[in-house]
């Protein structure tokens, strides 16, 4: 294997290839970076046992040794023919051939008899030795010889996405039991009881939440639960009946709405037409005490909660279910291939798209409004995933938050929630039927990401990037 080893304080070489003593240094073997560090690129030649190897590098435009290798001078001269790709399209104003004086060594192991016996009744191929002689050495294909050389994988794209877990789903429940205002609908010896059966249905809730916040949200408006979809949710759980009437829904919206001026002071996020997170569940409490408890069908909040919670579990059970499917689809090796070959993009896309609401001082996020008009630019938006749902998209990817009153950061998106959104998205638009999500992901990036890498260029002054 031939390795290039980028010197300590160089930037990372845009391509990179190997030319060998075997032929004269006439041909080129391109080398491509590892996973296992960006620092590394390396790519295996097929060489005779005991030789010794000269090998000089080409890394972008100039010719190189690898500082750790030792040194030869070649008997004569050679002239050496550089080489362009796709990422290194261009020589600029230097030269197409190069001389070369000194050459890198490379000591070659000697297969041992144990070894040639092994190679009976296996495809092999004849090269010219060191001493002009042929030599019998295996043939193997590259994929055969990755597939016996596994690398250590460097760090996912998801390393740092916390996925929600009990722990996390106590702390969004305590934060939002505590700004709730459960004394006026619930007496302190019922709180045991109602707080068991909120802590046992809490993701579920948080999921229909989620799922509700984002409709009808647009442009730069605050994640939140409206009026007009509250009493849709209401409706399709069959709690409208002659009990319980959209006026009594309206009525609850607005008491649930209201906050007492000692907790308006320090609010990061407001929505005075909407639902907080707090704001839902108090809603959910003074629904179970108006259709179950004064209607006398239940003795406790408790045990309404419960029942108005069992109308909803479909819809919240569906909701986590495929997200956790979403998330065990989205982190596996293979998905995390295709991510790291268009990191690059990726990277360029949320820089240029990111950070118009970005107070100074304070860490670089993407806006709702900024990833929404993303996806209007790359034409993300299909029948089966309408603008409507830009909003669910970009909250499957972002890392539940336990605060979402006085922090704003639940609709504040890092790097790695981007690339959780943009999954989200492909996943969305295949309608779950994420199987080969991979081949899907690829199709997605290759097609759109340079959509906004080309308009994004020639925007950038006019949206405030650079």
């Amino acid at each position: 294997e031939l390795e290039w080893q980028v010197p300590s304080g160089e930037p990372e070489p845009q391509a990179v290839w190997a030319f060998t003593s075997l032929d004269g240094f006439r041909s080129a073997l391109r080398l491509h970076r590892l996973d296992s560090g960006a620092d590394r690129f390396a790519a295996a030649r097929m060489v005779p046992g005991g030789c010794k190897l000269g090998v000089i590098f080409q890394v972008d435009g100039a010719i190189r040794t690898e500082p750790g290798m030792s040194k030869e001078a070649l008997g004569s001269p050679v002239e050496v023919r550089l080489r362009s790709c796709l990422e290194f399209p261009s020589l600029g104003s230097a030269k197409q051939t190069v001389e070369v004086s000194e050459m890198g060594l490379v000591n070659c192991v000697v297969c041992s008899q144990q070894d040639r016996d092994h190679m009976h009744g296996q495809r092999t191929v004849l090269l010219d030795g060191p001493d002009g002689c042929p030599v019998q050495m295996l043939r193997v294909t590259e994929t055969e010889f990755k597939l016996q050389f596994k690398r250590q994988r460097s760090a996912a794209f998801f390393t740092g996405f916390a996925k929600e877990t009990p722990r996390v789903m106590d702390e969004c429940l305590n934060e939002d039991w505590s700004k709730a205002k459960i004394g006026r609908i619930a007496g302190e010896a019922d709180w045991p009881a109602v707080q068991k059966v909120l802590k046992d249905n809490y993701r579920s809730i948080v999921a229909v939440y989620r799922l509700t916040s984002t409709l009808g949200v647009s442009g730069e408006t605050s994640f939140g639960v409206n009026q007009i979809e509250l009493s849709d949710l209401v409706a399709q759980a069959g709690l409208i009946d002659s009990r319980t009437r959209i006026a009594d829904v309206d009525r609850l919206f607005i008491a649930a709405k209201v906050i007492n001026l000692e907790m308006k002071r320090g609010l990061a996020v407001r929505n005075d037409k909407a639902l907080s997170r707090h704001q839902f569940l108090e809603f959910l409490l003074r629904l179970a005490d108006q259709r179950f408890v004064q209607t006398g069908e239940t003795a406790t909040v408790a045990e309404a909660l419960q029942r108005v919670l069992d109308t909803m579990s479909a819809l919240g059970d569906t909701k986590v279910a495929e997200l956790d499917h979403f998330l065990e689809e989205l982190h596996t090796e293979v998905v995390d291939d295709v991510y790291k070959s268009h990191r690059q993009s990726l990277q360029a896309i949320y820089k240029e798209y990111s950070g118009r609401n970005t107070k100074p001082g304070l860490a670089n996020f993407m806006s709702f409004a900024e990833f929404q008009e993303l996806l209007e630019l790359v034409d993300a938006f299909t029948s089966d995933f309408p603008r409507q749902r830009a909003g669910f998209a970009f909250r499957m990817g972002m890392m539940t938050q336990s605060e979402e009153t006085y922090a704003s950061r639940f609709q504040e998106m890092s790097f790695v929630e981007f690339q959780h959104a943009l999954g989200a998205v492909v996943c969305l638009r295949a309608k779950f039927a994420i199987a080969r999500f991979a081949e899907l992901i690829e199709d997605f990036f290759s097609k759109r990401l340079s959509l906004a890498l080309s308009a994004g260029r020639g925007v950038g002054k006019s949206r405030g990037g650079s």
